[in-house]
Order: C-alpha cells, then structure tokens, then sequence
C-alpha cells in the first residue's frame, strides 16, 4: 500500500500537520511546533476524555510520556491517587517512578513538567535501580503524537522516543497482558494514512477535544526492542538503553 521510501512519506505527513497547527493557531506550546509535539487548543477536554475511560479508572499504575502534550495528563494521574511511571526527557536518565504518598503541597489542575516530578520521584536509571520498579503493573499507557488515523496508526516527531519508550516498558515486563495505549491530539492531527513499521507503536484510544475514538482495526504492538536497529550513536544519546543491550569492542 505504501509505495517509496516510509521515511520521506512520514516526514511529509510531519510537516502538512506543522503548518496545518501553525497556520490555524492551534498549537499553545512549544511555538514555534516545527520539530516537537505540541500541546494544542483544546486539551483540556482531550486529557479529560482520557481520564473517563474505565480501563484508566481501573489502572493502579499509568505510563506517560513527558512531552508537553500530556502534562496535564500527568497531574491528573496523581491527583487520582494512581502511581505514574514516565520517562527522563530523550531516555537519557531512565524512567521516573512517582508515587502518590510521596507527592508534598496537593496538586491541582495544572500541568506536571519533568522537574517538578523530579521532586517527588525515584530516577531508575540502571540495572541496580530496577528493584525500584517491583510490582508495578501498567495497565494504561498514555504516549504522545504529532498525527494519528482512525485505524490506530500514529505518527510521533521523528525522534523515535515514543516507540522507545513502549519497547522499553515491554522489556522490563512492566506491561499487564490487557494494557492499552492511548494518544491525545487535536482533531486536525487526523491523516488519511500513515505507513507503519515493525516498531512504531500503534493506539487504542484517541482522544481529541471533541471525540474520543475506540480503535476496532488494530495493528500488532511491537514485542520490545528490535536490537539490530539500535547503534551505538543510539546508545550514546539514550544510555539506558545499555541496560539492555551491549557493543563488544
């Protein structure tokens, strides 16, 4: 179905949404969007519609990305009592556990950067930290997109990050059998297609200010990391990543 090089068709998907967020003002922050996943008029209702589902509400433990879209999302897990796993920015320190009895001052509805997590979490960064992570069962995984279709396909900012991070969570077995995958975007991040390989990470739910969409043609979700396409510049940009994999010199 997808004639060509995937690589230049995903980046020509990547810059029709940029100029479609710029050019309407729909992105809030970062601006300018060109090169990251903004956060979007709108996503308040977006997070919200998340926070209704049933397997959200029925999950002790939720991953989220850090990027800016779900910042909001991240308070909103706290605030719920939940425990929240996500990632260091670019998974150059691991993870970040935070659990709520460890969270000082209340939260509020306001959005929850890395630093402010910082605070109240526990990095796990190496193997001697994995104990950190025991009995921890996620079941809802919130992760960020630049573009989605109604079939579940997504698209992040050319990074990698969010498959990183999903392949990584499935390494360390933190995943229950019945977890599920989440996005949040603006209605006007819809594409018609968007090509997908072994490692992109596709979703369950889509939430928009208006909607929420449950994805009925699923794509198979990656089983963890594809090692034979992970270099050592890759391992040099996110050194957790050593934690699972090695060069021999």
């Amino acid at each position: 179905m997808f004639g060509g090089d995937v690589f230049k068709m995903k980046e020509k998907i990547r810059k029709k949404v940029w100029n479609c967020l710029a050019r309407n003002d729909l992105a809030i922050y970062p601006r300018p969007c060109r090169g990251r996943i903004p956060a979007f008029r709108g996503i308040l209702y977006a997070t919200t519609r998340l926070t209704r589902l049933s397997v959200f509400k029925d999950s002790q433990y939720v991953f989220s990305s850090i990027d800016h879209p779900l910042a909001l999302f991240r308070a909103e897990v706290l605030r719920r009592g939940k425990v929240l796993v996500t990632s260091s920015p670019g998974l150059r320190n691991g993870l970040l556990i935070v659990r709520p009895e460890n969270v000082r001052g209340g939260l509020s509805r306001r959005p929850l950067s890395f630093r402010a997590l910082l605070r109240w979490g526990e990095l796990v960064r190496s193997k001697s930290d994995l104990a950190k992570l025991g009995g921890v069962e996620i079941g809802f995984v919130a992760i960020s997109s630049l573009a989605v279709t109604s079939n579940g396909a997504r698209l992040g900012d050319g990074r990698g990050l969010g498959d990183f991070e999903f392949a990584v969570l499935r390494e360390l077995k933190l995943l229950r059998r019945d977890s599920v995958v989440a996005t949040l975007v603006h209605d006007e991040q819809f594409v018609e297609e968007i090509p997908m390989e072994l490692h992109d990470v596709p979703v369950d739910f889509i939430a928009t200010p208006s909607r929420l969409i449950k994805v009925e043609q699923k794509y198979p979700k990656p089983l963890g990391l594809i090692r034979d396409k992970i270099t050592v510049d890759f391992l040099d940009r996110m050194p957790f990543l050593r934690v699972f994999i090695s060069f021999s010199p």
